[in-house]
């Protein structure tokens, strides 16, 4: 238990830890047990007087924590369940917009590090310091995976990032955005992203097979579909049957990786299919040389990030491929 003095103890185990808590919470910290890959983290914020819980792991013997905020009142505690058993905290300088939709829960807020966050359910969706990463490799990945992609669909993308991103290539012609569509759409888009939340609620309808079979039907011939793609460290069984739906109906499909640090665990994948037998998805049509990649204001994809993204770690690459 870490208590308001800022130090901790457990049965057999010792670690390192620095901690603020706000002024009527308590932070519990419990042992799960050894991890191999360390400590990975997710967005635990509680709203209490203006004010949030921060905790710090300077050193932890690769041991996985789960991290709680109490309330001293209420005896409960708040903590995002999909990703149950790790935990990740910003400090939160001040909340701009704390308010509930229809659908979800919306937070917006200025933090010490990573400058204005967008919360969605308790979820880190992008923040001001490293959104570009995401955002870059959903829509490059596909732009520059299709020969002239003068036609672009994103569903979602409600933060427009990725229209931005998209509308970088002088070779578009159209983008259309949506978040609900019930519009019937044939061999209309070149390139299709789907800047999708989780799979949780709706958003699960996204990474389902009959919807990755409506999405091909919207592509044209040489169409190529981006689509977010979960976190390998956490996910690797949902995203294996990811790959083998988008399998069953593209003659071609790869996953790459590349770092988001708010993103759970710090990596997000994306899943690329495309309608063409021909095109090897993991090289770039188009090489960019610096001064392109200047122009573009590209802050993380290059032609090398695009071949690399694609060469993953032998554990994924045995379970995405096992026949490889």
């Amino acid at each position: 238990m870490l208590h308001r003095d800022s130090r901790i103890a457990w049965r057999g185990r010792e670690a390192l830890c620095e901690s603020v808590t706000s002024e009527c919470a308590i932070l519990h910290a419990r042992l799960l047990g050894a991890c191999p890959v360390g400590i990975s983290f997710m967005l635990v914020l509680w709203p209490y007087h203006s004010k949030f819980s921060i905790i710090c792991y300077k050193r932890c013997h690769r041991n996985l924590f789960e991290a709680k905020i109490v309330d001293d009142d209420l005896n409960s505690f708040n903590y995002n369940k999909v990703w149950s058993g790790q935990a990740f905290s910003l400090k939160v300088d001040e909340v701009l917009v704390h308010e509930k939709s229809k659908y979800q829960d919306i937070l917006i807020f200025r933090s010490s590090t990573y400058g204005n966050v967008l919360a969605l359910d308790g979820i880190i969706q992008c923040t001001e310091n490293d959104e570009f990463t995401y955002q870059e490799m959903i829509t490059h990945l596909a732009m520059f995976s299709h020969p002239l992609p003068r036609k672009v669909l994103v569903i979602g993308g409600g933060d427009g990032a990725v229209l931005r991103e998209v509308l970088k290539h002088e070779c578009v012609e159209s983008v259309t955005m949506c978040e609900i569509d019930e519009a019937e759409h044939k061999n209309e888009f070149d390139v299709i992203i789907t800047d999708s939340s989780d799979p949780i609620g709706p958003a699960k309808k996204l990474f389902s097979q009959t919807y990755y079979g409506l999405i091909k039907e919207a592509l044209t011939e040489k169409g190529v579909l981006s689509s977010q793609g979960e976190c390998p460290w956490l996910d690797l069984k949902f995203i294996k049957s990811l790959v083998k739906h988008a399998s069953d109906l593209y003659p071609r499909v790869a996953y790459a990786v590349g770092f988001v640090p708010t993103y759970p665990s710090g990596q997000m994948g994306y899943l690329l299919c495309s309608k063409d037998q021909k095109q090897d998805l993991t090289v770039p049509l188009k090489m960019l040389s610096e001064s392109e990649v200047k122009r573009m204001n590209l802050k993380y994809y290059n032609s090398d990030i695009h071949r690399s993204a694609f060469v993953l770690p032998q554990f994924i690459k045995e379970d995405l491929h096992p026949c490889a």
